[in-house]
């Protein structure tokens, strides 16, 4: 009886131990039983849902879930009953009634017998709020009413607008980016000139003929800047055309 009890002191001590441990991490950590229903949860994860520990233990995870996600959730628990583990994206339902977007990976993990439900998070909020912002850009570029043509300081076409395919008269992307800027000019000299005269003034301004399938050239009235990383280091050229 002694042997039992330094055993099941040993375990208490090794979860308390583990417990410690993923209470410093940086992810959303929650652990449920069988029944989905929470037996531990991080610091981290009480933090960012506003509950105490003791609000959370035991209670359904389906509450910590957006209510228009749950629908969605359930389905993904299925899936991985079958998987053993599934990431996605989900939203946590905070105290305060706010939504949490999250990366969510479950995993599965049978520990004496139990079979214990591993829930790993983690915020996504500023990586989607990027995305938005990018999201809005592009559609801004794409609506734009002048050509708009970046590249990078080689003079490879990394981007163009719709505009600037109808100043083509072309439909499709995929036919322009690839292909080099000095190629669509008639003097394929101009865009060393263009990047040398933006280096050293920061823009460019001047008109520009632009070769045309099938077409006679067309002559345009261009403006040209650097653009730059996040290192802030120059890396693209950004062209910008009315006919």
């Amino acid at each position: 009886e002694h042997t039992i009890e330094q055993q099941q002191l040993q375990q208490r001590e090794r979860l308390e131990h583990y417990f410690h441990l993923l209470d410093t991490l940086p992810y959303l950590i929650l652990i449920c039983n069988e029944e989905r229903k929470i037996i531990y949860a991080n610091q981290a994860l009480i933090d960012l849902l506003k509950y105490s520990k003791r609000e959370l233990i035991g209670k359904p995870i389906e509450e910590l879930i957006a209510p228009d996600w749950l629908s969605q959730w359930q389905t993904y628990q299925c899936q991985e009953r079958a998987r053993q583990e599934y990431s996605y994206e989900m939203e946590y339902w905070t105290k305060e009634g706010k939504r949490i977007r999250v990366e969510w990976t479950t995993k599965y993990w049978q520990l004496q017998g139990r079979q214990l439900i591993i829930n790993i998070a983690r915020d996504i909020r500023a990586r989607k709020e990027k995305e938005e912002q990018l999201h809005i850009v592009e559609l801004a570029l794409e609506q734009a009413p002048i050509g708009v043509v970046i590249s990078d300081l080689d003079g490879k076409i990394l981007y163009v607008n719709y505009k600037f395919l109808q100043f083509l008269h072309l439909y499709k992307k995929d036919e322009v980016i690839g292909q080099r800027v000095d190629d669509l000019l008639t003097n394929q000299k101009e865009f060393q000139q263009i990047l040398a005269t933006i280096q050293q003034e920061g823009l460019w301004t001047d008109e520009c003929k632009i070769n045309l399938d099938k077409r006679p050239p067309m002559t345009i009235q261009v403006s040209a800047v650097l653009g730059y990383n996040q290192a802030k280091q120059p890396s693209y050229v950004i062209v910008t055309g009315l006919n």
